[in-house]
């Protein structure tokens, strides 16, 4: 009980320290001073988006680590996002973008010290909660530190999905059809990790794999909120109203999931057959709307991805790309 509590905590924090952005990131529109070349701002996106990508898919992974109570994996999920934290330190950016990266590279910092605290109780998942005196304060003033900087980032705007978005969408504001490409950047961006999130409850659900269901399905409902509230150039304004109408049935969906999930998890080890009559027709109802979602059958089961894909290509079109 107290493990499972313990993780669920740190998927908490993990979840408030920002890898997702509960938001949107507005494009920055710098001072020209002294403006590059195109190709500049290409490598300087391209670098970000790269090694801003690993750090984020690594916080993933170590959020289902840390669920499983699996100290080898969280801790070599957590090196790998320190060491895109630190790649992303030493990217080369444009003159004229001094003074937005550098704010970008104070996120990055506090994201270092905060995965750095993360990696510290990562070496307690084994032995918690059979600590020692000596361990045990280690454990709370690592975990204190930790819950500091969290709030930090969420009172000072460190978070990091935003500002990475930010970073980016200024060199973007730089190139022809800036907008278009930023939006194209962003909604490929966050459907390929929706895709993956999903394909990682399919795979535990429906095939056995190991992982927490939960993680993965609070994960795909979080970035339908960020799809949800992007903000669509105006010429793309009408390709982003019709992903906006597609999602609710999705949520539902996978809400409906989750909330089967939470009432397996209050009757650990009871058979569905035992379970109180209310719980089970809960479980049933919740049942019939995901599969009624989820089934070839149903129009509204391609409606999300195809309206996705008509906006990526409407949007690559106007960028002319």
């Amino acid at each position: 009980m107290h493990k499972k509590s313990l993780a669920l905590i740190l998927a908490a924090i993990m979840l408030l320290s920002g890898c997702n952005s509960n938001g949107t990131a507005q494009t920055t529109t710098t001072a020209a001073v002294a403006p590059s070349e195109a190709w500049e701002y290409e490598m300087y996106i391209e670098d970000l988006a790269y090694f801003g990508d690993r750090y984020l898919q690594a916080i993933y992974d170590a959020q289902s680590a840390f669920s499983m109570m699996n100290e080898a994996d969280a801790k070599k999920y957590i090196e790998s996002a320190l060491e895109a934290l630190t790649s992303l330190e030493s990217v080369i950016y444009p003159p004229n973008l001094e003074e937005v990266h550098n704010q970008f590279l104070q996120t990055v910092e506090i994201h270092k010290e905060y995965n750095g605290c993360r990696l510290d109780l990562a070496g307690y998942l084994s032995e918690y909660p059979a600590l020692s005196p000596e361990e045990s304060a280690e454990y709370e003033k690592v975990a204190t530190r930790m819950k500091e900087i969290s709030g930090r980032i969420e009172e000072d705007g460190y978070t990091f999905y935003i500002n990475w978005m930010t970073a980016q969408n200024a060199a973007f504001s730089y190139l022809q059809n800036g907008e278009c490409r930023a939006y194209s950047a962003e909604l490929e961006y966050l459907w390929d990790t929706y895709v993956e999130q999903f394909n990682k409850f399919d795979e535990i659900y429906f095939n056995g794999g190991e992982g927490d269901i939960a993680i993965h399905l609070g994960n795909t409902l979080t970035i339908l909120s960020d799809i949800e509230n992007m903000t669509a150039p105006e010429q793309l304004k009408s390709c982003h109203e019709e992903i906006k109408k597609a999602i609710p049935a999705e949520r539902d969906a996978i809400q409906a999931l989750m909330t089967i999930t939470g009432l397996y998890r209050q009757y650990p080890g009871t058979e569905f057959a035992d379970m109180p009559a209310e719980v089970q027709d809960e479980i049933e109802k919740c049942g019939e709307i995901f599969d009624k979602h989820f089934t070839e059958n149903n129009t509204d089961y391609y409606a999300l991805d195809e309206a996705v894909v008509a906006a990526l290509d409407f949007a690559d079109t106007q960028a002319g790309q």
